[in-house]
């Protein structure tokens, strides 16, 4: 092998796998003789994000532990039994330098994998309120970095880095929007469920089409009142279900200009085109709208793992980047209400954009790819030595 084998464990969802993505460019801009496999749960959203980029993979059957009923939690222990000795095995296959877990269920059995094998292990967590895997494998880990400086009580002290959450370079912007476009341009809005869609935003989203369509004055009675007419653009991910249900009531709406989609991977390229995002308030999500600079109306996933969205949905919301939606009051009429309030006022998405830009963490992947690429050589060295020192031995005899 020519250049240092990083296994990076990363899946379950675009939110856990892109990061891993991220730094995995960083390294390779770095060193282009490095090699991945990403390991993860065999999900379709792991396959819609990592096939574009032709990086190798495998899974371990690992499934969600907490959160559910009694039986699911004793099959999600059997299964993680079960993926820790998949682990292994992809790991004396693999011989990597250096194992990185981003979080999600399939991390966890990876990790003590890679701490049983004595590989170095670093994670990376995301949100504030860190979840049960990485809390788990921070005691296990050379290094922990840091999405939000919030988290650090919950990892050793001596070995967490605040680096924030890596996004890929293609995403940054070097101006914030100014809010409008120009006459006659679209007010566009993103809709983002996540990499499997969300069927509340989904919900929301087709209830909203006929309202939207007459904030631009199409249903022949004119605009609303205090709308600011103008022409309104919807980019819609939604799941490979939500994408089927919805598409008819799209091409009903009469809206003439939309994108639906079950998962996009152009990314860059739609948080350029937006004007306000509605979406979940995800850690990988926030740093993409941050470093897109792109306003949001941020609906926490209300089940989420010690409802760590909400504690992230506030902190962008008391930077003057988003609003907080809660779920429980998200309707079509209150998505109507949100897209006619800034047609009426539209200087208030430039504000938004600025404290949204002023968030983004620019250097996260660098410093984490520099750092495992620094622990990787560190242990190739090692064994080097080791191997030498052996075969000196061997000789001597």
């Amino acid at each position: 092998m020519n250049g240092p084998r990083f296994l990076m464990a990363a899946g379950g969802t675009g939110g856990h796998v892109m990061p891993a993505v991220a730094v995995a460019k960083g390294v390779l801009a770095l060193d282009p003789e490095a090699e991945f496999l990403f390991v993860g749960a065999g999900r379709p959203a792991e396959e819609a994000a990592l096939a574009p980029g032709g990086w190798s993979r495998a899974a371990v059957k690992a499934a969600p532990v907490k959160g559910k009923g009694l039986p699911a939690k004793v099959k999600g222990v059997a299964r993680a039994f079960q993926a820790f000795f998949q682990a292994l095995a992809i790991l004396r296959r693999f011989r990597p330098d250096l194992v990185f877990g981003s979080g999600g269920y399939s991390s966890g059995p990876v990790g003590l994998a890679a701490w049983v094998m004595r590989v170095p292990l670093v994670i990376h967590e995301q949100n504030r309120r860190p979840g049960l895997a990485n809390r788990a494998l921070g005691r296990l880990a050379a290094r922990i970095f840091l999405g939000d400086p919030g988290a650090a009580g919950s990892f050793p002290a001596g070995r967490t880095v605040c680096s924030g959450n890596p996004v890929r370079p293609e995403i940054f912007v070097d101006a914030p929007k100014g809010g409008p476009r120009g006459e006659g341009a679209p007010f566009t809005l993103l809709v983002l469920g996540g990499s499997q869609g969300a069927e509340s935003l989904n919900r929301a989203v087709a209830e909203a089409l006929p309202g939207l369509k007459s904030l631009e004055g199409g249903d022949g009675r004119g605009p609303l009142p205090g709308s600011g007419a103008r022409r309104v653009r919807v980019i819609h991910q939604a799941g490979a279900a939500g994408e089927a249900r919805l598409r008819p009531l799209y091409e009903a709406s009469g809206l003439e200009e939309w994108e639906l989609g079950a998962f996009f991977t152009d990314m860059a390229r739609l948080y350029r085109e937006a004007d306000l995002a509605l979406c979940r308030s995800g850690a990988l999500t926030l740093a993409e709208l941050a470093s897109a600079a792109v306003p949001a109306a941020l609906v926490p996933f209300p089940w989420a793992a010690d409802d760590h969205q909400t504690e992230n949905a506030r902190a962008f919301e008391a930077a003057g980047a988003a609003i907080l939606l809660p779920e429980r009051v998200l309707s079509g009429e209150a998505v109507v209400s949100l897209v006619r309030g800034f047609l009426a006022g539209p200087d208030r998405l430039g504000a938004m954009s600025r404290a949204a830009m002023a968030l983004a963490r620019r250097d996260a992947a660098a410093v984490m790819a520099e750092e495992v690429l620094r622990l990787a050589r560190g242990r190739r060295e090692r064994r080097g030595r080791k191997a030498a020192a052996g075969e000196k031995i061997a000789g001597a005899l």
